[in-house]
């Protein structure tokens, strides 16, 4: 071996070790993501801040679509990037499972919702709200929720409208138990 391909040899290995220094001293125990690099890749508007989903989801009810709502849910795409599994057969077809039985229930609550509204003879065009609470919740696994609860005036009709929200990748995202309670 020549004496020019020892010394270039010995040059990448420390080129090596230190670029490995370097990433070492920047990893840290927390995952921060570039929000503006995540809402291209997914090609959807996410909500780091609870109250901004909390005030969108509001508003999208007074169009009373379900197909408004279906922004504010969590993508199969999202999901899979959430789940570490090295098996990535069962990772899509979970996380796959996952968000169409997200989509599913909720569907089954937006109409159930519609027809208690109905029979109470609240009309979401109209409504507005009077107060809204939230309530935060973390599960032992680290993951976080939250019950958000309207209270809302419809002409002369007052009710509650509430729903659960869940944060996945530093985003919330609309999850379950969309009803609406008369008062």
């Amino acid at each position: 071996m020549s004496a020019f391909t020892s010394n270039v040899n010995a040059q990448q290995v420390i080129n090596v070790d230190s670029a490995l220094t370097a990433m070492e001293d920047t990893k840290s125990d927390t995952i921060v993501y570039n929000t503006d690099s995540l809402e291209a890749r997914y090609q959807m508007r996410l909500f780091p801040d609870m109250e901004e989903l909390a005030d969108s989801v509001f508003s999208s009810l007074h169009d009373r679509k379900f197909e408004e709502l279906k922004q504010y849910l969590v993508t199969t795409a999202i999901l899979q990037d959430e789940f570490d599994t090295l098996d990535l057969k069962a990772l899509n077809r979970l996380a796959q499972v996952k968000s169409e039985y997200v989509e599913h229930n909720l569907r089954k609550q937006f109409i159930k919702m519609q027809k208690e509204a109905k029979l109470s003879r609240i009309n979401f065009r109209v409504m507005e709200a009077l107060d809204r609470r939230i309530k935060y919740q973390t599960h032992g696994d680290g993951h976080e929720m939250a019950q958000v609860m309207y209270y809302c005036d419809s002409r002369k009709h007052k009710f509650y409208l509430s729903f659960v929200a869940v944060k996945i990748m530093g985003h919330w995202f609309l999850s379950d138990e969309l009803f609406v309670t008369p008062r």
